[in-house]
C-alpha cells in the first residue's frame, strides 16, 4: 500500500494540485481564473484535514461562484476563518513560549518563503528579491526549512 503524507505536511503541493484542478473543473478551457495572493495565503496556511478531495471541493466549489479572479472573499469560511493558535495547553506547557514562538516565526517564514515561490514561478533569484534577501540566504532557508522544490521545476 502506497502512504501519502497529509496535504498539510506537503503545503509545497497545494498551488500546483489547486491548479490542476482549476483546469480539471474549468468549464472555459481558455480562460482560467487566476487565484489572487491573499487567497493563495490563506490556502497555504490552511490544515486541510479533507486532504486532497477536500481541496478539490474548495476548487469547485470556488468555481461556481468566481469570474476571472478566485479572491479570498470566495473561500469558505472554514478556510478563511482558520484557527490561529495550533498549540494545545499541554503542548504550550511542555514547549514554553521561546520554543513556541520559534516553532511558529518558522512555520510563518516557512510560508511566506514557500508562497514567494510560487508567485516567482519557482525562480530563486526573482523570489530572494522579492524577499530583499541574498540567493544564498534564500538557500539556507529552504534547506532549514524542509521546502521542498516540485519535481517538474528543478533542473
Amino acid at each position: 500500500a502506497l502512504t501519502l503524507p497529509p496535504l498539510r505536511d506537503r503545503r509545497e503541493d497545494i498551488h500546483a494540485l489547486w491548479e490542476h484542478f482549476v483546469s480539471l473543473h474549468c468549464e472555459n478551457k481558455e480562460k482560467l481564473p487566476q487565484i489572487d495572493r491573499g487567497a493563495l495565503r490563506l490556502l497555504l496556511n490552511y490544515d486541510w484535514p479533507g486532504n486532497i478531495r477536500e481541496l478539490e471541493n474548495e476548487v469547485k466549489r470556488c468555481l461556481a461562484l468566481c469570474g476571472s479572479t478566485i479572491s479570498s472573499e470566495l473561500l469558505s469560511d472554514s478556510i478563511r476563518s482558520q484557527h490561529t493558535n495550533p498549540f494545545s495547553t499541554d503542548e504550550i506547557s511542555q514547549l514554553g513560549i521561546k520554543e513556541i514562538v520559534r516553532i511558529s516565526a518558522d512555520k510563518l517564514e516557512r510560508e511566506i518563503i514557500l508562497s514567494t515561490l510560487q508567485e516567482s514561478g519557482w525562480k530563486k533569484s526573482e523570489c530572494a528579491r522579492i524577499l530583499q534577501i541574498s540567493r544564498p540566504t534564500l538557500d539556507a532557508k529552504i534547506a532549514h526549512l524542509q521546502i521542498e522544490i516540485p519535481r517538474r521545476i528543478r533542473t
